[in-house]
Parts: C-alpha cells; structure tokens; sequence
C-alpha cells in the first residue's frame, strides 16, 4: 500500500449520511492531519458553508432531503465567492455517464465508494491544482547492498510498520464496534 505523507492541513467539509462511511472517511482524512466536519445531507451542507471557511467539500451523491447534485447546484447558483467552492463527488455510481453527469452539475471531480485512499488523495491534489499529499518512496534496494548491516535496523522498522499497522487496524475496528453500537442502539428504539 503506498504511503502519503501530508504538506498542509486541510478543513473538510464532508456530505455523507451513511455512518459507516462517515467514520471511515473521517478516520482516512484525520490520519493525515486533515480537519473533516461532517453533514448528512444537502440542505445541512448549504448551512454549513457559511459557518467555516472549507477548502473543499467531498459530497456523496445520493443524501435524503437534498441530493450531492442538487446541494452542488445551488452552491454553484450563488453569487458570492462560496460559489467557487471545490466539490468532489463521493459515489459507488462512477460509471462514465455518472460521472459527466456530476461534472455538469458543477462538481469537480469524483473519487469512488468504498473509499479508495491513494485514490482520494491524488484527487484532492488535482481538485486543489497543489501536491498536499505527496506519495513517499519505497525504499526498494534499502537491504541489496548492505543486507547484512541493514538486517537488524530493517528489522527494527519492520516491527515499527507492523506495530503501526496493528494499531490502525485496530483504531478501525474500534470504530467498526462503535457503528455496531449505533446500530443496535437504532434498532432498539425503533422496536
């Protein structure tokens, strides 16, 4: 998996009414320092812009109340500098119909759902016309041509990986647990 280290930090107004993609969107754009506000629909999305200063929205497409294209079409209707506000499209729906589709709605660009990291990224790097996650290079021939003085440090970043690769999988299904929760929580007050 490649690894992205991160230039600045962002504000990101997330549009998602799904719990489960809200926290795995949120747990993507945290772990690389970005500072993500979450709605659920539309017409919280057209509320929400006027009370921070977003340097782009990621907007799923299908949202009860008000919809990804139609919160995007009255954002691009404004007449003031929040018109110009970068959007992405958030969609399991990127066939390329789809997808013109949103760009003609005044999107920016689409990233897919489930959530492709690398993906999400590098589009938010177009979207912006700026490298804000720059992907960091694998270290190919790191054991070649020292292996035997580079075996014990290699070994020791190995276990590093794997002790922070533990940890976020753990973080996630932490997270997993917590929507679990939620669930259930829903299904006994609606009973």
């Amino acid at each position: 998996m490649q690894s992205f280290s991160t230039k600045r930090a962002l504000n990101i107004l997330v549009a998602e009414d799904n719990r489960l993609n809200q926290r795995i969107i949120m747990a993507t754009l945290e772990k690389f320092g970005h500072k993500p506000t979450v709605v659920e629909n539309g017409v919280q999305v057209l509320t929400q812009i006027d009370k921070d200063n977003y340097d782009l929205i990621l907007m799923d497409i299908r949202m009860p109340e008000m919809s990804g294209p139609e919160a995007t079409r009255a954002i691009r209707a404004r007449t003031d500098a929040l018109a110009k506000i970068l959007i992405i499209a958030l969609t399991a729906y990127a066939m390329e119909e789809h997808i013109q589709g949103y760009l003609a709605d005044g999107m920016d660009a689409c990233a897919t759902e489930p959530i492709d990291r690398a993906k999400l990224l590098t589009t938010i790097n177009e979207v912006l016309g700026e490298e804000i996650h720059v992907a960091e290079a694998e270290d190919v021939d790191s054991r070649s041509g020292h292996e035997m003085d580079d075996k014990a440090s290699g070994a020791e970043a190995d276990h590093a990986d794997d002790d922070k690769s533990t940890a976020s999988v753990l973080d996630f299904l932490n997270q997993i647990d917590g929507v679990a929760e939620d669930i259930e929580r829903t299904k006994k007050t609606k009973s």
